[in-house]
């Protein structure tokens, strides 16, 4: 499996949105934690797989949750570069990448 890491922005972003869960229903976070890392494991297991958002960057969809993992391929392994939901600006993240 090609290995991964968090740009600190989606990392950040990871964490407040586990916390917002959290607030709303214990263990919630950990929930939406795990399926943002299983997201990222499968993109990781193919990572070309995963279609083009733009450039070199893909969208992976969170099950059972309103978020997709943003993500670029480099040398190292895959970069998530956001965490993103799906009623915030679709492009925010551009800048980042």
């Amino acid at each position: 499996m090609t290995p991964w890491r968090f740009e600190a922005e989606a990392l950040a972003e990871l964490e407040a949105a586990s916390a917002r869960y959290d607030d709303e229903r214990g263990g919630l976070g950990l929930e939406f934690t795990v399926a943002v890392e299983t997201a990222i494991e499968a993109a990781c297991h193919d990572p070309t797989a995963t279609p083009i958002e733009r450039g070199n960057v893909r969208r992976r969809r969170v099950l059972r949750f309103p978020y997709d993992v943003i993500f670029g391929i480099d040398a190292a392994g895959v970069v998530v570069v956001a965490v993103a939901h799906h009623h915030r600006r679709p492009t925010y993240w551009r800048k980042r990448n």
